[in-house]
């Protein structure tokens, strides 16, 4: 890369970091209260007052607030700012490794050649890092289950948590990954649990193949990952009836009135479509 290409593209990744800001912060929220972290510095003070001044002084004059844009005379630039940052995401500075994930988040489907290394990121031992790239792989949708389905077997609980919030952000675009999700379904950690049932539960009656370990899980000893699971098998709607009234006959009363629930709330559901 020439030096004027590498200034051209630091500059404008500078004024995108420095645009972001804490945008994307308050919907990681979650993950990282799982995880057993504070929340996020861009919600506190900054992690390091270094980092927002360097960023400042990245900026080209006169390009404060500008985003990020791709024509096609960009493309090469586009291209090597991707691989250079994939490479940035092994800095050994973890305020470095933070802000080359948001650069990679605000380049959109450009960064998707950076999937492998966002993947690697997700394993990341600093936390912040973790949920960002987790939340940055869920942009590329479907191009990033594959990544996502290995990063739920992986060792760590957070990093199957980070995964599983990955593909629940994702909707309808998590289908692929239905069948991961339904042995997250059993994982030693609850919070993985649950989050699991609440991907599945974004996709409606395509998690119909999830059915059987949605039932079991609405059976947990964890109440968060009964209700989560209950709330997946009401999405998937009558289909989901049978495995409920087996629940009705379950020997703890909690997963019995929960059951009852959920098919008050499909037959509710159904008479208000009738209604329309």
């Amino acid at each position: 890369m020439t030096s004027s290409a590498c200034t051209k593209w630091m500059g404008q990744i500078g004024a995108t970091l420095a645009m972001l800001g804490g945008l994307f912060a308050g919907d990681l929220r979650e993950v990282w209260a799982k995880e057993g972290l504070e929340p996020p510095p861009s919600q506190q003070k900054p992690r390091d007052s270094k980092r927002s001044d360097s960023a400042r002084e990245n900026l080209p004059a006169g390009s404060e607030g500008q985003a990020w844009t791709s024509t096609g005379e960009q493309s090469t630039q586009m291209a090597e700012a991707v691989q250079a940052l994939a490479k940035a995401l092994q800095d050994p500075d973890p305020s470095v490794r933070e802000s080359a994930v948001y650069a990679l988040r605000s380049m959109g489907q450009a960064g998707k050649e950076a999937i492998p290394a966002l993947g690697q990121a997700v394993r990341d031992r600093d936390g912040y890092v973790r949920a960002i790239a987790g939340r940055t792989l869920a942009q590329f949708g479907q191009a990033a289950v594959p990544t996502l389905i290995q990063l739920l077997a992986d060792q760590r609980p957070e990093v199957r948590l980070v995964a599983a919030e990955a593909l629940r952000s994702m909707g309808e675009d998590a289908k692929q990954g239905v069948a991961a999700l339904s042995r997250a379904l059993r994982d030693p950690n609850p919070a993985v649990r649950e989050t699991a049932a609440h991907a599945l539960r974004e996709l409606g009656p395509a998690a119909l193949p999830a059915l059987q370990a949605l039932q079991g899980a609405a059976a947990d000893r964890d109440g968060y990952v009964r209700r989560a699971a209950a709330r997946a098998m009401v999405r998937i709607g009558p289909p989901a009836l049978p495995a409920l009234a087996e629940l009705l006959r379950h020997p703890d009363e909690r997963v019995r009135r929960l059951a009852a629930e959920a098919m008050q709330t499909i037959g509710t559901e159904r008479a208000d479509l009738r209604l329309k």
